[in-house]
């Protein structure tokens, strides 16, 4: 917009920060900035945002969050549920190794992998932690569940090559060849906890390539369902 910035300084420890954005539309995105070092980003449940040890923001009609790690190796930490319709998390460079972790998730996660061979490219999404969180130029990618959770993986259109490695009763790792995010997952170990890895083309190209957590791992193959399981992990 066509208003003049506003700067502050010597807020002190104590002190905070409020965006107030009513009237103006549905459609109000907060954009923070980090630095040039190494940073922390953390959005908590209620929506407030704080970098490193800098004055906390808060928001009044703000629907979208922008973060942006401008430099070396940042680390973004999201609780949910946030109030935010889209949350968009973009480290500056993958070599950066850039991390972001969504913690608090009480019931279904889902995440969409990105498709590098569109026009235009799409960013991987996640929803279950309050609105949809995109991610770019982001190394790893940590989703932790707090309860009866559901995980559901969506590949792209085009010929996938997703691997999967159980490590726990309760998580695993799984990645796309070609996407340069590793993500990783807890979301517990009742009967009612699943992970649900589905291809998303309709050409029959998909592969899924399942690791053993250990030498001595063994897989249970459901023939009519194609269904593999190893403890409480589904695909």
């Amino acid at each position: 917009n066509k208003l003049l910035p506003l700067g502050y300084q010597n807020l002190g420890a104590s002190g905070s920060i409020h965006v107030n954005e009513t009237g103006l539309g549905n459609n109000n995105t907060l954009i923070v900035n980090g630095t040039a070092n190494n940073d922390t980003f953390d959005v908590a449940a209620n929506g407030t945002v704080t970098l490193n040890s800098r004055p906390p923001i808060t928001e009044t009609g703000i629907q979208n969050l922008q973060l942006n790690g401008l430099s070396a190796s940042d680390t973004f930490t999201l609780h949910a549920t946030m109030p935010y319709s889209k949350v968009a998390v973009n480290g500056a460079n993958i070599a950066n190794n850039d991390s972001v972790v969504l913690s608090g998730a009480t019931g279904a996660i889902a995440v969409n992998l990105a498709n590098q061979t569109a026009s235009p490219p799409t960013l991987t999404t996640i929803t279950g932690f309050g609105g949809t969180v995109s991610l770019s130029n982001i190394a790893q990618a940590t989703l932790n569940g707090s309860g009866a959770d559901t995980l559901t993986l969506t590949g792209t259109p085009n010929d996938d090559q997703i691997n999967y490695q159980p490590t726990s009763a309760s998580g695993g790792n799984f990645s796309l060849a070609g996407l340069n995010t590793q993500f990783s997952f807890n979301i517990g170990n009742t009967p009612a906890n699943t992970f649900v890895i589905f291809g998303g083309g309709n050409t029959g190209g998909d592969q899924v390539n399942v690791r053993g957590p250990n030498a001595g791992s063994t897989f249970i193959v459901v023939e009519q369902t194609g269904v593999v399981t190893d403890r409480k992990s589904v695909v």
